[in-house]
């Protein structure tokens, strides 16, 4: 069965675990679940449990991006999309549930500019990894916090400036500002790029992956605190010491590239005419 054929006729991207999870929490039982070797792609993952995705040319190259992740292929990703183009149900709900499925005992972490919302990504991810026949542990199943069936793996969620005692094999930072005038503020940016260095990367496991995602409001805000130490080490002659970036820039139109990026960095290319929307099926050229 394609991806098309899984789709049904619902207008939302409802879960398709809404009533595994409403039972699983009414009497703290696991779910019935078989435990197997996970094959589903990205893709066809997103199709089991999210039924009504919009596969579109701009989310299947969001998904083809994940795959990546999931392969090993990506360790290192700065996504930079405009508002309301998926970015964060890609990156921030659906791929850890896929990588979670696909490797029970690791632990993927997720940073956001509050902890509401970093618990939402979360409780977002699990559903799906629900959805998908995962396994979560009765005794440790919170939003904050929950791990695969055996205690081994599973995800946790902070909010800025919130401390994290647990291990990442893979971490997502996704919108740690709310918006302009918080990524004007000198004392928000101190304490992200804190945050950043005191916190959240010294929680990563050897050869663990990293995705920063959000829009970009400053040229110090996360994404650009990580290009600029890419940079202070370039000026110094150290780019062997440089964190090797992959950058993903996909403004709402096409259009040439916008910001300076250090040598060792890569680009995305975006095959895109001049003009053309990101994403034609939600906002078009005009």
């Amino acid at each position: 069965m394609n991806r098309l054929d899984m789709l049904t006729a619902s207008h939302d991207c409802l879960p398709a675990w809404e009533a595994v999870q409403k039972g699983w929490r009414a009497d703290l039982a696991i779910p019935t679940a078989t435990v197997d070797d996970y094959v589903l792609s990205f893709g066809d993952h997103i199709a089991k449990v999210c039924p009504n995705f919009p596969f579109t040319r701009h989310t299947e190259r969001l998904i083809e991006i994940g795959q990546r992740v999931l392969d090993g292929r990506l360790k290192r990703g700065l996504v930079m999309l405009p508002p309301r183009h998926y970015k964060s149900t890609v990156f921030s709900r659906l791929l850890p549930s896929c990588y979670i499925r696909h490797n029970p005992s690791h632990t993927v972490g997720l940073g956001a500019h509050s902890q509401p919302l970093a618990n939402e990504f979360s409780e977002a991810a699990r559903g799906y990894y629900l959805g998908s026949g995962g396994i979560v542990s009765p005794s440790t199943s919170g939003k904050e916090y929950w791990k695969t069936a055996g205690d081994i793996g599973g995800m946790w969620a902070a909010g800025l400036g919130k401390g994290t005692g647990l291990p990442a094999n893979g971490l997502i930072v996704d919108d740690p500002t709310k918006g302009r005038e918080e990524a004007d503020s000198a004392a928000h940016r101190r304490q992200l790029h804190n945050w950043i260095d005191g916190v959240l990367s010294t929680r990563l496991e050897p050869d663990a992956w990293q995705l920063y995602i959000h829009t970009r409001w400053h040229e110090l805000d996360a994404i650009g605190y990580k290009l600029s130490k890419v940079e202070e080490l370039e000026g110094k002659g150290l780019e062997r010491l440089a964190e090797k970036w992959h950058v993903i820039i996909l403004p709402i139109e096409a259009e040439p590239l916008q910001i300076a990026l250090p040598r060792t960095v890569t680009k995305e290319p975006d095959n895109r005419q001049q003009g053309e929307a990101l994403d034609p099926t939600r906002y078009d050229e005009e």
